[in-house]
């Protein structure tokens, strides 16, 4: 950001208001502000006494200002008629680590606030919103029309799966590929950032690091999907392998893709244009779906190879008006039909669960 009229000689008081809005913080719950601040040194200051410090860089080039500047000031400024302006003739130093960067000449007001929240979400500051990002539709053509006019890169069904899952919820609380903190934290303690659990980290790998903000992933040439950059950081397969999967041996299959794939990941939300199917469509649910539907009974046990005759031996009792009611083996068995208390108990079925509805 840049900004007119408060160089370092004369805004040393305007520099530092930012530094005393967080001691409010028993007076009210959230501090937003949108202070003039330049220096780096001011705003490692009011962070290092700020908890959960949360930096938005709202970058714009000096072409754009200019040309949206209607009192003429950045041109008074160029042409060293006003003493001091920041971004001119005082310095504006760029956050190094902000935590979400948003270009106001390239993306529109719904766009960076989208970008603001989903950090805020990733950071653990907001909840992260239940709704999906698969486009339906209207909305779906005009993302593909969209997705058609970005720079692109190629991904493979791999990537799909894990782009469809992120725009899905399938993967909550990610909402898109990780980023740099994320990604370490869950190597080095199996959680996310925000401390919640998480143990492999969905990345979306790439072999030269892309400088666009935002890239549509192409499959065979057809786009599948938009991820909103937010960084692109260099992993360490190395330690990936030894974290997630404990060997370097390329015979592990985890492994082997680490040592193909390329070392830069890209970071971002993303939204799916294009369905992955296991081959089963008719069953296939969104988390959203499945929220929606009515359990009818589920099991929890350590007898794989019993399921199928415990499920039938169910459904004759459900079907025979015997088991009506929510039923919970091994902690009720007196309750229970003795036929599906011998199948439990021959079965060794320790942690059987079942529940009816």
């Amino acid at each position: 950001m840049a900004y007119g009229g408060y160089g370092s000689g004369t805004g040393g008081a305007n520099r530092r208001r930012g530094r005393y809005q967080p001691d409010q913080r028993t007076l009210i719950i959230v501090v937003i502000a949108a202070a003039i601040s330049p220096y780096r040194e001011i705003r490692d200051e009011i962070r290092a006494k700020t908890p959960g410090f949360f930096e938005v860089y709202v970058r714009c080039p000096l072409d754009e200002l200019v040309r949206r500047d209607v009192k003429g000031l950045y041109k008074q400024a160029i042409a060293g008629e006003i003493a001091n302006f920041t971004g001119i003739s005082d310095p504006y130093e760029e956050p190094l680590t902000p935590a979400v960067t948003v270009d106001s000449s390239e993306l529109n007001p719904v766009q960076a606030v989208s970008r603001i929240l989903t950090g805020l979400e990733r950071a653990g500051h907001l909840e992260a919103a239940s709704t999906d990002r698969l486009p339906q539709g209207p909305a779906l053509k005009a993302a593909i029309e969209e997705a058609q006019r970005l720079p692109a890169i190629e991904v493979g069904p791999r990537e799909l799966s894990d782009l469809y899952l992120l725009a899905a919820g399938g993967f909550a609380p990610l909402s898109g590929f990780v980023d740099s903190d994320d990604y370490h934290h869950i190597l080095d303690q199996g959680r996310l950032a925000s401390g919640a659990p998480f143990t492999i980290p969905v990345a979306l790998r790439a072999a030269s690091a892309p400088t666009a903000d935002r890239l549509t992933l192409r499959l065979e040439g057809q786009p599948v999907g938009i991820i909103e950059v937010t960084e692109v950081f260099s992993t360490d397969p190395e330690k990936e392998a030894l974290k997630v999967y404990g060997t370097l041996e390329s015979a592990h299959p985890g492994v082997a893709l680490l040592q193909q794939e390329g070392r830069y990941a890209i970071a971002g939300a993303v939204t799916a244009l294009a369905t992955p199917t296991a081959g089963f469509p008719q069953y296939e649910r969104t988390p959203a779906e499945v929220r929606r539907i009515k359990i009818e009974g589920f099991i929890v046990s350590d007898h794989l190879a019993l399921w199928p005759k415990a499920l039938a031996e169910i459904g004759g009792l459900v079907a025979s008006g015997k088991l009506k009611y929510r039923e919970t083996v091994r902690q009720g068995l007196d309750a229970a039909p003795q036929g599906l208390v011998d199948l439990l108990h021959g079965g060794n079925f320790g942690k059987m669960l079942v529940k009816l509805v």
